[in-house]
């Protein structure tokens, strides 16, 4: 339902001002045949993507992660790593959120890059986006050295999730 009927909001608008304006209202048929009407409500779910704590959780927007994945890698492959920039995964395919997160990338980093110039970052879809992460996984699962990179269950029991993490930074 999700990809049918969410959209990304723009990035000059708040979702207070979709609420104080209105949004063009829609109609959405679920499985079993109820109707269910949306306005804002279809640009809460994809918002969250930027602002995690709309939802309740403390951690920052998908865009400041990638900025800061890009910032963690050698500064020659930045501009090329901004300038593509792929969306994979069943929730990038919202519409505008190509656009939406080229902005806020440009809005985090005019400030700090000076030779940056707006049309260096490009977001980019692809063919079959919503399984891209599966077909990788399945690769990386046919590794050779695919158990070397695992957490073992009893590993997890004993370290737990927090710890872990710091294995693989």
């Amino acid at each position: 339902m999700k990809e049918a009927v969410c959209c990304v909001a723009d990035s000059r608008r708040t979702l207070e001002e979709y609420q104080e304006k209105g949004v063009e209202k829609i109609t959405h048929t679920l499985k079993n045949g109820k109707q269910i009407e949306l306005g804002v409500s279809r640009y809460v779910v994809p918002e969250a993507l930027f602002n995690p704590n709309l939802i309740g959780l403390d951690v920052e927007g998908i865009h400041i992660k990638v900025v800061q994945s890009i910032l963690k890698c050698p500064l020659d492959y930045r501009k090329t790593l901004l300038g593509n920039i792929y969306l994979a995964g069943g929730s990038t395919k919202f519409p505008g959120l190509d656009k939406r997160l080229e902005d806020e990338i440009w809005n985090v980093l005019r400030k700090k890059a000076q030779t940056l110039k707006r049309t260096d970052i490009r977001v980019k879809s692809c063919k079959n986006q919503e399984f891209l992460a599966w077909q990788g996984a399945s690769t990386f699962g046919t590794l050779s050295n695919f158990l070397n990179e695992c957490v073992l269950k009893e590993e997890f029991d004993q370290f737990g999730a927090q710890d872990l993490v710091g294995m693989f930074q």
